[in-house]
């Protein structure tokens, strides 16, 4: 063999060689690729069926809360009605109430009507809260300030009426940070 003839199958077969090379390598990186990306992807559908378990056990909770729920109301004093809430399934816990007065017309559609004009509770200085109250199916049903009072289950409250209206009384509950409507009665 002469000597061009080794060199030219030394160089040919470097040549080979590169090209296996870059051809397993441009392999390698498409599979490294394709990995990373798998596991992105799954890392957004886990994080999105965390956070729609989460919100599906609040509304769960906040379902189960609503079905023990029975409100006593007694005869009016004055201005003033009594209120008692009980809740079977919530015996000793602390709940919000809202009460704000709506037009005899809107009492039909009590559930979709949201506070404007509110009223006292147990003639006592309401909190005022900037908050967002979900129903139960997870929607928001009111989105910004509201005369807020702290109650217990079992007390009575006495809520205030006002003569042409009706008092309508939104239950709340606070689940994991989040405040749901469990119930809501209207006073005529």
């Amino acid at each position: 063999m002469s000597r061009s003839n080794i060199s030219f199958n030394f160089v040919s077969s470097l040549l080979l060689l590169k090209h296996y090379v870059m051809e397993s390598l441009s392999s390698f990186i498409l599979v490294g690729a394709t990995v990373i990306l798998g596991v992105i992807i799954f890392s957004l559908f886990a994080s999105y069926g965390a956070i729609y378990a989460t919100n599906a056990l609040e509304v769960q909770e906040a379902q189960y809360y609503s079905s023990g729920l029975r409100i006593s109301a007694g005869s009016p004093a004055g201005n003033q009605v009594p209120i008692i809430i009980n809740d079977f399934n919530y015996p000793n816990g602390c709940i919000y109430l809202v009460a704000f007065f709506i037009k005899p017309c809107y009492s039909k559609s009590a559930s979709t009507v949201t506070p404007s004009c509110f009223a006292l509770i147990n003639s006592t200085s309401p909190t005022e809260m900037t908050l967002t109250i979900l129903g139960l199916n997870s929607n928001i049903i009111y989105e910004g300030k509201a005369d807020v009072y702290k109650a217990h289950v079992g007390n009575l409250e006495l809520v205030c009426t006002k003569p042409g209206y009706y008092t309508e009384l939104w239950i709340i509950m606070k689940i994991d940070c989040k405040f749901f409507r469990i119930g809501y009665y209207v006073i005529n």
